[in-house]
């Protein structure tokens, strides 16, 4: 076989296997401390304390990670129903451990953290709850991980329990359809505007499908209620 044939064949594998890795998110595994003190750990620590503030009692979240821009989170509280939105002015990694961070240096205070709310309905609520909960739960570790840029999205269900994300997804794939849905869902809270949020319902039901034709056969019989 030619070269050239050995390289359409790897470059047709290649492709076929990135355009159907953002069918999925990947399981974090939030639990897991393999590095002891390592930076990223510590980061992981202070942005969680910064954006997740009180998530033992949310029912669902999700974190925006940007390479460079303030990150975010945006959490559901099903005793008041309302979704908080928490974005930070800088970006949280160079804030804290970039080469040059005033922090370090004892020359600026904690990055600042703008919250907004929004109370939305239960039944609306549920439609985004079920789609996170078959987003997370039909993830694969086979699909497409972090890259060195760009932005990160992460699912938290029940307090952090269960948790996937995915990565700059391209047009088109389920992963872009979610983040599609992320977004505007932190504009509609950003805006205190329900009537957004009750907008997104009908392509939060739509995409909830097709996660859940994603599933394994064993969480197909494990479908959990709001």
């Amino acid at each position: 076989m030619s070269s050239k044939a050995i390289f359409f064949i790897l470059f047709v594998l290649g492709f076929s296997s990135m355009a159907s890795a953002q069918s999925r998110l990947v399981p974090t595994g939030r639990f897991v401390t393999p590095y002891p003190e390592d930076v990223m750990d510590d980061y992981a620590v202070k942005k969680d304390s910064l954006l997740l503030q009180d998530y033992g009692k949310t029912r669902f979240a999700f974190t925006i990670t940007p390479s460079w821009s303030g990150e975010s989170s945006c959490c559901y509280y099903g005793s008041t129903s309302e979704f908080v939105l928490r974005v930070a002015e800088e970006n949280i990694w160079f804030y804290y451990f970039g080469a040059h961070s005033q922090y370090k240096l004892g020359v600026t205070p904690d990055v600042k953290v703008n919250e907004y709310r929004c109370v939305v309905s239960p039944k609306t609520a549920k439609s985004l709850y079920e789609l996170f909960y078959a987003a997370v739960f039909s993830s694969s570790y086979t699909a497409q991980g972090n890259g060195l840029d760009g932005v990160t999205y992460e699912l938290l269900l029940e307090s952090g329990l269960f948790t996937a994300e995915f990565w700059s997804p391209r047009q088109g794939t389920n992963c872009h359809k979610l983040e599609e849905i992320l977004e505007k869902l932190c504009a509609a809270v950003k805006d205190n505007d329900p009537a957004a949020v009750d907008a997104l319902e009908p392509d939060a039901v739509e995409l909830t499908k097709v996660f859940k034709e994603l599933f394994p056969k064993d969480v197909e019989n494990h479908w959990a209620p709001f």
